[in-house]
């Protein structure tokens, strides 16, 4: 009896100590631990995401601090807060590499500014920049504008027309996606513009963005989903 308590003991001791090295050893990805991984559909299309950032929080890691953005940048209780100051316009990188199928989403609000002050959602391969998609609203105004460059050649350049007036102090919830040869772009949930028959870009892309010109803008947060494999 003695000696199969002992048996007992001694394999439960064994099986706690490879349950805490399992648990010690095992990478997870603590998005999923704690639950942050979105999915959402649109437009019949279930996306992933694969990378979220909520600016409220501080700023995202990344290991290329000279991309890190440029013009002036700081941090408030309800995000990012971008301005040009003395450079072309106030950017931010996300230190994220995805596919040349995509859809990226940001919140963001102008305060402090005025028309022609615009707030984009960007992404490009960088170096050369020879692909660069994006996604941009103008303030006092009903204007937005879209672009998606393929090996230098815009295959959209357009200004999107509105039926709303884009004010000052109010959030706009942009999203924008390339998937199946299609650009289509989102104000608040509301499909704003869609055009098919595009080329993909060829290589993946390094440098997604967000970036304000001629004004003041606060961005929440910055996310980028793919196309759920099934």
């Amino acid at each position: 009896m003695v000696l199969c308590l002992i048996t007992v003991l001694s394999l439960l001791i064994a099986t706690v100590s490879i349950a805490y090295w399992y648990l010690k050893e095992t990478k997870v990805n603590p998005d999923i631990k704690q639950g942050k991984l979105r999915e959402v559909i649109v437009n019949n299309v279930c996306w992933q995401e694969v990378y979220s950032h909520d600016f409220r929080e501080g700023y995202p890691e990344s290991g290329n601090p000279p991309r890190f953005g440029w013009g002036d940048i700081s941090l408030t209780d309800e995000g990012v807060q971008l301005n040009p100051g003395n450079k072309y316009c106030g950017l931010i990188f996300a230190p994220y590499k995805h596919s040349n199928e995509w859809m990226m989403e940001t919140q963001v609000k102008f305060i402090n500014s005025t028309y022609p002050a615009k707030a984009s959602i960007l992404t490009r391969d960088g170096g050369e920049v020879n692909d660069e998609s994006a996604f941009g609203i103008c303030l006092d105004s009903s204007q937005a504008t879209v672009r998606h460059m393929t090996n230098k050649t815009n295959q959209i350049y357009e200004v999107i027309h509105l039926t709303f007036k884009i004010r000052e102090n109010e959030w706009y919830k942009l999203r924008f996606a390339y998937y199946n040869s299609t650009v289509e772009c989102y104000i608040n949930d509301s499909l704003v513009y869609r055009k098919t028959g595009l080329t993909a870009s060829l290589t993946d892309y390094t440098e997604p963005h967000l970036a304000v010109f001629n004004g003041t803008a606060i961005f929440q947060y910055i996310r980028i989903y793919q196309v759920e494999e099934t």
